[in-house]
């Protein structure tokens, strides 16, 4: 495997995007730093005549270093944890509803499965969005994770119903984590409030 990276660009646009996580006070702050770091890196190499594949390998573990940053930068474990989880349902959720979108929706043309899957993949979508929002600690992460969860809880519970194919254990997956995300959330807020 060949590496052929000429100059630092793609670093520096994996630490900006990486940075898209950061609450918007740290942000500016964290990603001059990271920046900083990865060019002088790069125009040490440079200067040392060693910019070669490895050495621009280890730089994008320098670039791992900054994500594992962003993530331990969260003050609150439970926060991150809860935006883990539902950036992984989403992914979830979403697997599952796109699938039946294609075969069930598109290429049978029913109707019904295409409506469950469609709103399978909002639901998804909104899983994604309300995990970044923890991340970023948006003002608005209260209204995001309660419509998420209660959409996510109507829609394992409306297709766990006949005629529908949706298991038991994607009733019990979907609406308890819903209801799960809900209560963690809330209580995690409260005890924040508290403290």
């Amino acid at each position: 495997m060949s590496v052929r990276i000429q100059t630092p660009g793609i670093y520096l646009w994996i630490i900006r995007a990486i940075s898209l996580f950061l609450p918007k006070e740290a942000r500016r702050e964290w990603r001059r730093e990271w920046e900083a770091e990865i060019v002088s890196r790069w125009l040490l190499l440079k200067e040392w005549e060693k910019l070669n594949p490895q050495s621009k390998l280890d730089l994008f573990k320098r670039v791992q270093g900054a994500l594992l940053d962003v993530l331990w930068f969260q003050q609150s474990r439970t926060r991150l944890t809860l935006a883990a989880l539902n950036i992984l349902f989403a992914l979830l959720t979403g697997f599952g509803a796109l699938q039946e979108f294609i075969i069930g929706g598109i290429r049978y043309q029913k109707m019904q499965p295409f409506l469950i899957s469609l709103m399978g993949i909002i639901v998804s979508i909104l899983f994604i969005t309300s995990g970044i929002a923890l991340l970023r600690r948006w003002p608005s992460v209260r209204r995001l994770i309660a419509l998420t969860g209660v959409l996510s809880i109507l829609l394992h519970v409306y297709g766990a119903l006949p005629p529908h194919r949706m298991g038991f254990p994607a009733l019990i997956l979907g609406a308890g984590y819903g209801l799960v995300m809900l209560v963690v959330f809330e209580w995690n807020r409260k005890r924040n409030m508290v403290s």
